[in-house]
């Protein structure tokens, strides 16, 4: 199995010297946050119930990867707003220098556990004993346990730390305040995006709603929306424009991303993985392709990262009754034009042409685990 080629520990060591010249004085970070300079970061990001999830662990299957998951929900850095000027900017470098070494368990702990070149065999069975240790002392004891921090635990080399967070109205400015890091955006079919959160929604496993200022700005100003009016709109139509305006402001404002759809990540997990690796500057290996098809069979649980992807992408087609209402409402906007929302509209009217709509099954939830259980260590 491959642990990282020789240009790996080149380019991460020319990262590093270029992460020192470029260093921004950090901020008082949480504990749990280490402030020392990093190499630039990788940003996976995406609206909730996006693909984000399984995108970072299919990074975080590299070898010379270090994830963060969802950092920015522990270290809450509201001294900076959403504008890409100087002042926010530089704060917001700060901000992910310290998401880049927040070791807290839910930022640090992300699962499966994989081989990594710069982590030896007894530091590795040491890292996921203590993972494993403070999971169950978390489910089982008190939630407290979530503030512990989980050691690196690097003995050589420099590992790539991938930040993956589901903030998409930050992705403007975090793209704009660190040029040098590589960003990869992901889209999901409006339908599919908008029934997984509906879903949620009703499980208990999101907030029963989301607040709606995201329309009070440029693009909701375009689209001749605001949050007065979306509050007489229904969940699904509430969902729709969140949808449309963050992912349109992200795609028109992020610096030089990789966009992908959810939807082609599911199609082909290894084409559309390879294209990410080489955006991101790291080497295809085989323990990412082994992950891969591992995380593409079964049907995985609602915040599971193990599931038939293809499955998992059409979903919506035959239990979401509102698709027609969604696809109607964005229709028009940048992000949907990465669809073809004519003919899945057309599609949907032959299908349901005569027949009685299905009821709303939601997805079946799990205990609330964000990783999968699957473990590429042993």
């Amino acid at each position: 199995m491959s642990h990282g080629s020789p240009s790996d520990m080149v380019s991460l060591s020319r990262q590093r010297s270029q992460g020192r010249r470029h260093m921004a004085s950090p901020r008082a970070c949480l504990p749990g946050c280490d402030t020392m300079t990093v190499v630039p970061p990788i940003l996976v990001i995406g609206a909730p119930r996006s693909g984000t999830s399984w995108l970072g662990a299919i990074l975080d299957s590299h070898p010379a990867t270090l994830l963060r998951h969802e950092p920015d929900t522990i270290d809450r850095d509201l001294s900076y707003g959403f504008v890409t000027d100087e002042m926010n900017c530089a704060a917001a470098r700060r901000h992910l220098e310290c998401l880049s070494h927040c070791r807290m368990l839910k930022a640090a702990g992300a699962r499966p556990i994989f081989r990594k070149y710069y982590r030896s065999l007894v530091a590795r069975v040491l890292r996921a004993g203590l993972i494993y240790g403070f999971k169950g002392a978390e489910n089982y004891v008190h939630p407290a346990f979530r503030r512990l921090r989980v050691p690196d635990l690097v003995d050589r080399g420099w590992p790539r730390v991938v930040i993956k967070s589901v903030d998409l109205g930050r992705a403007p400015v975090w793209t704009h305040a660190w040029p040098e890091m590589p960003a990869v955006l992901i889209v999901r079919h409006p339908c599919g995006h908008a029934a997984s959160v509906l879903a949620g929604q009703r499980s208990g496993h999101l907030p029963p709603r989301h607040p709606l200022t995201f329309a009070d700005c440029e693009h909701g100003r375009k689209y001749g929306i605001s949050p007065h009016f979306l509050e007489t709109q229904p969940p699904e139509i509430q969902t729709a424009w969140r949808w449309a305006v963050l992912n349109d402001r992200a795609l028109e404002q992020m610096r030089a991303p990789l966009v992908i759809t959810y939807e082609s990540l599911c199609a082909d997990p290894v084409g559309v993985s390879r294209r990410v690796f080489a955006h991101c500057g790291l080497a295809w290996n085989q323990q990412s392709e082994t992950f891969i098809a591992r995380s593409t069979s079964g049907d995985g649980a609602f915040f599971e990262t193990r599931r038939n992807p293809k499955v998992a992408a059409e979903r919506w087609r035959t239990i979401f009754p509102a698709a027609a209402t969604v696809m109607r409402t964005v229709q028009g906007t940048r992000a949907a034009s990465l669809f073809d929302l004519e003919a899945d509209l057309a599609e949907l009217a032959d299908a349901r042409a005569g027949l009685d709509t299905k009821p709303f099954e939601p997805e079946q939830p799990d205990d609330g685990d964000q990783r999968s259980t699957i473990d590429m260590a042993g």
